[in-house]
């Protein structure tokens, strides 16, 4: 079961992005094939990137962390899953992993259900947490308050299997949502 999530400032990705995340990295990437994508919709504010009225990235990514464990918790018993995450919803995959709690946290600890940690694998695309060489992995521990921007560290090795894509210095991919007229 693939499930997907969109980068900041996109909490719910339209079909077209869907569609190009399946093509190119899910389906090439999910050992026991693909079955029909499940959006997952996380909170992806990037204060004050995404908008002055955002949420920052350390109270968006504490949000979607316990949303993207319950999603998991609802599947069936072994069901091949494949989590994808681009830029912030890559980071909230890799502190899932982790078993991240994040502090002061009103919500249970994010956890993968155990009967789907041997059938479970993650595609992350432009993982600020990518082991070798992630923004955020740079200065683990280091906190921005004003930002709301903590470093939290490296992408857990050898937890799950997990594909990261980088590129460095330009996108590995732009995938345009249309903006909407308010």
């Amino acid at each position: 079961q693939p499930l997907i999530l969109g980068p900041s400032g996109v909490p719910i990705p339209r079909e077209a992005y869907v569609n190009t995340v399946m093509n190119w990295y899910v389906v090439p990437n999910s050992p026991e094939g693909a079955n029909p994508p499940q959006v997952v919709f996380t909170p992806e504010g990037l204060y004050p990137i995404t908008g002055v009225k955002s949420l920052p990235l350390n109270t968006s990514v504490g949000e979607g962390l316990p949303i993207l464990s319950d999603t998991l918790a609802l599947l069936p018993s072994a069901t091949p899953t494949t989590v994808f995450g681009y830029s912030q919803s890559a980071i909230i995959g890799s502190l899932l992993q982790a078993g991240y709690m994040p502090p002061n946290s009103p919500y249970p600890a994010p956890t993968i259900p155990a009967s789907l940690k041997d059938v479970i694998n993650f595609v992350f695309v432009g993982n600020e947490m990518n082991p070798n060489g992630g923004f955020l992995s740079r200065f683990p521990d280091l906190y921005l308050p004003s930002l709301g921007l903590p470093f939290y560290g490296a992408t857990p090795e050898n937890s799950y299997p997990t594909t990261n894509y980088t590129r460095e210095y330009l996108s590995l991919i732009h995938i345009s949502e249309p903006t909407r007229p308010y």
